[in-house]
């Protein structure tokens, strides 16, 4: 989740490039034909990254969910974990036009006319990300990005530098990478007491940085997780504040009866959960749209 590329040499030397702006969330890298590294990342892309430690991200739309990635004959090949299918990549030599390449770059990637959601969250929105028809079904006709970490938290006061940004933090870093609506799936890890003010400061960070509207997902209460209920009432007075920009998705009310969806913790997804919680999610962002 740091969003980086590390070089290491056999006498112990480490090199670190990128972030997540810029090389997002790496899952696999390889050699390319053209003897720079190439990663594959959550949100349907790759990255270039020279031995320099030059960067360049190419939105890669056929693959939604790119997870593997392998150099062969000229081309890289992609894994798409969502669609479970391969992409084939033919990087252009240096010089032609990036008109003709078969891989976008990213500031084009968003000329389909399909609308921009982002959803913030923990390991609980990576349970969707990760069952594949959970995400084929919140992905559909939405230009999605998931910006998913396990233990994040919304905002402080907890502190721990193994974990990802807390999304107080996070939500100026990820700029043009936020969409007009964006989900916010968090609190499990977060103190209760701090709620009441995480919540607000994070609703006046989007706006802030022009999100037009916030979907609030609850958190499950259970006997062995009731501080979640302070989260709940400090999501539920967000929206009442802000009723043009700000609205609530039950995600409790929804599961309440249905413990199969979930693990032993109450908290993390299994089974259909996933899917549960994908198209409660998408029936919400259909009727913004």
């Amino acid at each position: 989740d740091s969003g980086a590329v590390g070089r290491i040499t056999t006498a112990g030397r480490i090199q670190v490039y990128g972030s997540p702006a810029t090389v997002g969330h790496p899952d696999a890298i390889t050699v390319g034909p053209d003897r720079a590294l190439w990663a594959t990342g959550r949100g349907g892309y790759v990255a270039r990254v020279t031995t320099t430690g030059r960067i360049t991200t190419y939105s890669v739309p056929q693959a939604g969910f790119a997870v593997g990635i392998a150099s062969a004959g000229g081309s890289l090949w992609v894994t798409d974990y969502s669609d479970s299918m391969l992409v084939r990549l033919t990087p252009k030599p240096a010089g032609t036009s990036r008109k003709t390449t078969s891989v976008l770059p990213l500031k084009h990637a968003r000329e389909s006319g399909l609308p921009r959601v982002t959803l913030i969250g923990d390991s609980v929105a990576s349970s969707v990300w990760f069952d594949v028809a959970a995400r084929a079904t919140l992905s559909r006709g939405l230009d999605l990005y998931l910006e998913a970490g396990q233990g994040r938290q919304l905002g402080p006061p907890i502190t721990d530098p193994t974990e990802p940004e807390n999304a107080l933090a996070l939500v100026p870093q990820l700029g043009r990478q936020l969409g007009q609506t964006v989900v916010m799936e968090l609190g499990d890890n977060d103190y209760y007491s701090a709620a009441a003010t995480n919540v607000p400061l994070a609703d006046t960070e989007l706006r802030a940085a022009g999100v037009g509207h916030i979907v609030w997902v609850t958190l499950h209460v259970t006997p062995e997780h009731t501080s979640y209920a302070f989260m709940n009432d400090a999501i539920r007075a967000a929206a009442a504040a802000d009723p043009a920009h700000v609205s609530v998705l039950d995600w409790d009310a929804y599961a309440a009866g249905h413990p199969e969806w979930f693990q032993a913790d109450g908290v993390h997804l299994t089974g259909d959960g996933p899917l549960a919680l994908a198209r409660l999610l998408r029936a919400a962002l259909a009727k913004l749209s």
